[in-house]
């Protein structure tokens, strides 16, 4: 039976929050030393797979006995058996990603701002976020970066933001990744990110004397 959407998109971000717990139990460690990569494997099998992921899956939601199987040809729509290790991670992640919603105006506005006044808070930036990409270690326009490093600069202690979950949720960070990462590449540049706070921190401030 095929999956319904949100059903699909569901499981895909849970197994995407979960993703290096997943690939350590297939046998893939990414911190691993080169001599241990080289013995790593690099194709995953569905019967493989699916033990794995149900174990994982099962804390977070019931499963029902076919919906792995169903999930499975999403990830590998060749009918294949066994995937590529790099090819998993690009299928979950592009799932999940698909199931993300982007900032509209009000949300880019708010999203900007917390993150400009994060900047000016650890960085005195003054209103420049393109200070903070730079001393993060992003120091041209087109320096890259995937969404686990947005993840540290957004969350870790200096020279990240520091900012936690109760104050930027899950789905605020995987929103804004989708409103800059409009196509699920997987990556984006610093130019961007900066981009739109320089565009959207003061939208919140206008829409609100807009309403008034």
């Amino acid at each position: 039976p095929e999956l319904p959407k949100e059903r699909l998109h569901f499981l895909a971000n849970c197994l995407f929050e979960v993703l290096d717990l997943l690939l350590a139990a297939l046998g893939v460690t990414a911190r691993a030393p080169q001599q241990q990569q080289q013995q790593q494997p690099t194709q995953i099998s569905v019967l493989h797979f699916e033990p794995v992921a149900r174990s994982l899956l099962e804390d977070l939601t019931t499963l029902e006995s076919e919906e792995l199987k169903a999930f499975w040809r999403h990830l590998q729509p060749s009918g294949t058996d066994f995937i590529s290790v790099v090819g998993l991670q690009r299928s979950i992640f592009k799932l999940a990603w698909q199931g993300w919603t982007r900032l509209d105006n009000s949300e880019s506005g708010r999203i900007a701002s917390l993150l400009d006044r994060a900047g000016q808070k650890w960085h005195v930036s003054g209103g420049d976020f393109r200070v903070v990409v730079n001393e993060f270690g992003l120091t041209t326009p087109q320096a890259s970066l995937n969404l686990a490093s947005l993840t540290v600069l957004l969350r870790s202690d200096y020279p990240g933001l520091n900012l936690k979950l109760r104050t930027l949720s899950r789905e605020d960070l995987h929103s804004l990744w989708k409103t800059l990462d409009c196509r699920g590449e997987g990556l984006i540049t610093a130019d961007a990110l900066a981009g739109f706070v320089q565009r959207h921190r003061h939208l919140e401030v206008e829409l609100l004397q807009e309403a008034q």
